[in-house]
């Protein structure tokens, strides 16, 4: 199965050889290797080290470093954009798909690119987005993507502005301007432009679009679009001329007319 939205793939090894370890030394038990069990989510400024094999030599290398961003970035494997770990640990042509592990040597996230054009940027697939990557495989049999409602949304941060859509001052959301087509939240009906989205499952929507993510730190709506599966649905409160309501509003995958790629 292989994830080009987020640059990850799940292997099927046939050689029952593999998986028996190569020495005395090796973690093992019977003779097996143990696989790396999954962490959570680190925090910023949380340590964590880089495993893999870059350029400059043949045997494992080590680079360590600390959390220093978490936030949705482009993933330019497929121009999707996803859930990021920024590290300041050297990630280097060689790393990619290697794991990136914490204190506990829990896996954290999989190494996957870097900002070449600055110093100490190496992004990561953060746990989070392995782990779905991985269940929308054991739900499906197979990878089906990450959901999106299929919305384009306007801030409402312009006093006058959230005066017209008939917001007190107590409110905040964005305001719906185009609906994809294509998602399931357009072939629901329920949604209407200007409608102005408040909360999505009891979460507040600030003026930004954004939404409570961690202590001191924020996320965008379609972060969290991107946990649900294939047929979830999300309940949105809604402001519609003035009038609250409470609707349930269906995810999709995004299926673009023109792709954005095609078999990498």
């Amino acid at each position: 199965a292989v994830g080009n939205e987020c640059d990850l793939a799940l292997l099927r090894v046939d050689d029952d050889g593999f998986w028996h370890a190569q020495s005395e030394s090796d973690d093992s038990e019977e003779g097996l290797l143990l696989p790396l069990a999954f962490g959570s989510l680190p925090s910023l400024q949380d340590e964590v080290e880089v495993l893999g094999y870059p350029t400059g030599g043949d045997s494992m290398s080590v680079t360590s470093g600390v959390v220093s961003r978490i936030e949705i970035q482009p993933y330019v494997q497929a121009s999707m954009a996803l859930l990021a770990m920024q590290i300041d640990a050297a990630i280097n042509p060689g790393n990619s798909g290697g794991p990136v592990v914490n204190e506990d040597m829990e896996v954290v996230g999989v190494a996957f690119q870097s900002l070449d054009s600055a110093e100490n940027i190496g992004y990561v697939v953060p746990v989070t987005v392995v782990r779905h990557f991985l269940e929308d495989i054991r739900r499906h049999g197979n990878y089906t993507g990450f959901c999106t409602l299929g919305l384009s949304l306007g801030h409402l941060e312009n006093e006058s502005f959230r005066k017209s859509l008939q917001m007190t001052d107590s409110m905040s959301g964005c305001v719906l301007k185009d609906i994809a087509p294509t998602s399931a939240a357009a072939k629901s009906g329920v949604l209407e432009k200007g409608d102005v989205l408040m909360s999505i499952d009891g979460i507040s929507i600030a003026n930004d679009g954004k939404i409570p993510f961690r202590r001191g730190e924020r996320v965008s709506l379609g972060c969290y679009v991107q946990t649900k599966f294939h047929g979830d649905v999300v309940t949105l409160d809604i402001l519609r001329q003035g009038t609250k309501m409470t609707l349930p509003v269906p995810v999709s995958i995004s299926r673009k007319i023109v792709p954005s790629h095609w078999n990498n």
